[in-house]
């Protein structure tokens, strides 16, 4: 589940009113820039006005942006990062016409690593039902994962699925964060996850207890899965290696 789900909430409550108008007109104002990008110019040219947009908006409220989202400002390039990602993964949800340069840019930050992972074909995959039985137990990391069938990069080499009685928790960040879902398998190899509870950022930004999200097998190579589902008007296709 963990390239489905984002984002974060704040935890200072007496600041939140203020701080979410800092956050608010900061993704309008870059909203706005994106929207106004020439479509003449090349892909990759569009891309990096883009990311301009981000850039220049972000450091003008850096400060407060930093302070609504609790960042530690001692290490100030960290917390740069990590309101980079938060922003951008934001912007997917509130300003869908951001996507299409997130992803030319996660690809040519592929290329430059010598990454060669390729988009799919979804049509492509073979699907041994058996195997889905396998993923009610087990552990599971995370392989290739695609949104809208283009390659995005993987970010958590750590991150891991564990399914057992019929409870699914996602671990990520060195188990630093977790995620439960209870699981109701609809077919052999169609299943609806329900939140049952998380310390997830990522997570409690766009779901709350009870919300479900509904995953199919498409895929099997050995014991592994092609799992795809569907969030935000995107589908999401993620490679389930089993590792037990």
């Amino acid at each position: 589940m963990k390239k489905i789900i984002f984002l974060f909430a704040l935890t200072l409550a007496g600041m939140q009113a203020e701080a979410q108008k800092v956050s608010e007109k900061t993704l309008n104002e870059i909203c706005g820039c994106v929207k106004k990008i020439d479509k003449k110019l090349s892909e990759d040219a569009q891309t990096d006005q883009a990311l301009a947009c981000m850039a220049t908006n972000m450091e003008k409220n850096f400060e407060a942006l930093a302070k609504e989202y609790n960042l530690d400002m001692n290490n100030p390039e960290q917390a740069a990062e990590e309101l980079g990602a938060q922003i951008g993964m934001q912007l997917v949800t509130q300003c869908p016409e951001i996507v299409p340069y997130m992803m030319n840019y996660s690809r040519r930050q592929q290329q430059s690593t010598g990454s060669d992972q390729v988009d799919i074909n979804p049509d492509t995959l073979k699907l041994d039902s058996k195997v889905c039985a396998l993923y009610k137990s087990g552990k599971y990391a995370y392989g290739n994962t695609y949104m809208n069938n283009k390659a995005i990069p993987e970010t958590d080499s750590t991150a891991y699925t564990e399914i057992k009685d019929g409870i699914s928790t996602d671990y990520s960040q060195d188990k630093k964060y977790y995620t439960k879902w209870s699981t109701r398998w609809i077919s052999d190899c169609e299943w609806e996850n329900t939140l049952i509870e998380t310390n997830e950022p990522n997570v409690k930004m766009l779901l709350k207890k009870g919300d479900k999200v509904t995953m199919k097998a498409i895929g099997s190579t050995g014991k592994n899965l092609w799992v795809k589902a569907k969030m935000m008007g995107m589908d999401f296709i993620i490679f389930f290696k089993r590792i037990n």
